[in-house]
Formats: structure tokens, C-alpha cells, sequence
């Protein structure tokens, strides 16, 4: 039952903290869904990930991290830039990877903390 109180936190959390980056004209719910939806499954990853060590844990979510931040810095310089098909994809991938990252460490961490893991 915690997983799923878990993912769906994440999912919601995810949706309205996409809706405040920095998006060109037009992409911005598209930018929300994709935040929202990749942040379900990077929690997906973790629930199926959950019976690693605790060590195997923490290392996941500082690379978590490290794929979070600089995704972040290359969809805000993505943002910033000249819009075209390909920056839209780009954009896609970035904020996958980013919401994915930021899924997984929540919901990994989540669980191992409250001893499901």
C-alpha cells in the first residue's frame, strides 16, 4: 500500500513542479505530462529495485542526483535557446530523465526508509 501512497505522491508532485520550469510557448503541458509520467516510472523502477542493499541505495539516489542536476541545467539551456523540433525533443529527454531520476530517488529512499525496502 506504501508504494502506491509513494508513486502517486510522486506523480502529483512531479506534475505541478513541471509546470513551473522555464518551457518555450505551447510545450508547457506537454513538458507537465512527460514530468508526470516519468516520475511514475522512475518510482516503478525503484518499487522493482527495492530489495537492494542499503549502500546500493544511496549510491543509486546520488546518481540520481547527478542525472537530476544536469539534466536540469540542460533543459534550462534548452529553454532559453531557439525553438525548434529538435530543442522540443531535446526538452522531452531532458525532462524525462530529469522526473525519472527524481521518481526513482524518492521512491527508493521513501521505502527504505519506512522499512518496505
Amino acid at each position: 500500500m506504501r508504494k502506491a501512497v509513494f508513486l502517486a505522491v510522486i506523480t502529483v508532485v512531479a506534475g505541478i513542479v513541471a509546470n513551473y520550469l522555464p518551457t518555450p510557448p505551447g510545450l508547457d503541458r506537454t513538458i507537465t505530462f512527460i514530468g508526470a509520467v516519468a516520475a511514475a516510472l522512475g518510482g516503478g523502477l525503484a518499487i522493482l529495485a527495492r530489495k537492494v542493499t542499503l549502500p546500493h541505495a544511496m549510491l543509486a539516489i546520488i546518481v540520481a542526483g547527478v542525472v537530476f542536476a544536469g539534466s536540469l541545467m540542460a533543459f534550462i539551456d534548452l529553454a532559453k535557446g531557439e525553438a525548434s523540433p529538435l530543442a522540443a525533443n531535446m526538452l522531452y529527454l531532458c525532462a524525462t530523465a530529469m522526473f525519472a531520476a527524481v521518481g526513482f530517488a524518492v521512491e527508493i529512499g521513501g521505502l527504505k526508509m519506512v522499512g518496505e525496502g
